[in-house]
């Protein structure tokens, strides 16, 4: 079999044609620090990296709502905490209160202070978290607590 010479020179092109493709392939590799750029590179490797940035994205969607929830349970230990003091101090006036050696003037006193201790605790209720949501109003995103023209208090949530 005869080789001519533009066979020889047509297959010494492409030989050249294929080592500048490899060579593409690599400095692209080496640029972007990834040996699968996309799909036809490597279909196995694809799907497996696929697989796992999917992973990562749940797992830092899943970090996120634990920081959220962590960050709404501090809010109502606070809250909670405070209406305690709030409670605990309504206790007390109700024992001063009781007391029969108080006049009417102390008495008055104790009353504006059981007054201003009920509003507390109704801001208290009606407090909101760091995502706007009430925190006592369960999954209705409503006011948690209403004030009837009566005075009354109401759990609207």
């Amino acid at each position: 079999m005869r080789i001519s010479t533009n066979q020889l020179y047509s297959h010494a092109a492409s030989q050249i044609t294929g080592l500048s493709i490899d060579a593409n392939t690599l400095q692209t590799q080496i640029a972007t620090n990834k040996r699968v750029n996309a799909p036809s590179d490597d279909a196995t490797a694809w799907r497996r990296i696929q697989t796992l940035n999917r992973a990562d994205a749940n797992s830092a969607a899943d970090a996120a709502n634990v920081d959220l929830a962590q960050t709404i349970l501090g809010e109502t230990d606070v809250a909670l905490a405070s209406a305690e003091k709030q409670l605990q101090r309504a206790q007390e006036l109700a024992l001063q209160g009781a007391s029969g050696t108080l006049n009417e003037t102390d008495r008055a006193a104790i009353s504006a202070e059981l007054d201003g201790i009920v509003e507390e605790l109704f801001s208290l209720a009606n407090q909101a978290d760091v995502r706007g949501q009430p925190l006592f109003a369960g999954a209705t995103g409503d006011t948690a607590y209403v004030k009837q023209d009566d005075g009354t208090i109401l759990f609207a949530g």
